[in-house]
């Protein structure tokens, strides 16, 4: 007779999931948000706005490892450097 192992689904299990899924979506997501954002922004807008595009594309790919990092750098992103670009695009002849 063959035993197998079942993996235990139960109310523990799903404590846990329903504590770390959103806390990993809250830590993950403003990361590639701002990921995405950056990649998608015309290059030549970011000398005129004084912004590194090196810099924030690098910061949200740390963020995924360091959440810390990830949702202060969306906070200045989206606070701060998004605007500058926008500005810089909407100058630009």
């Amino acid at each position: 007779m063959h035993h197998i192992a079942y993996l235990d689904a139960g109310s523990g299990s799903m404590i846990l999931l329903v504590i770390l899924l959103p806390l990993l979506l809250l830590n993950v997501l403003p990361s590639l948000f701002v990921l995405l954002d950056v990649t998608k922004q015309p290059e030549e807008a970011f000398g005129p706005a004084g912004v590194s595009r090196t810099t924030w594309i690098v910061l949200p790919v740390v963020g995924l490892v360091f959440c810390i990092v990830g949702i202060v750098s969306a906070i200045v992103y989206y606070s701060t450097v998004r605007p500058k670009l926008i500005a810089a695009i909407v100058a630009r002849p």
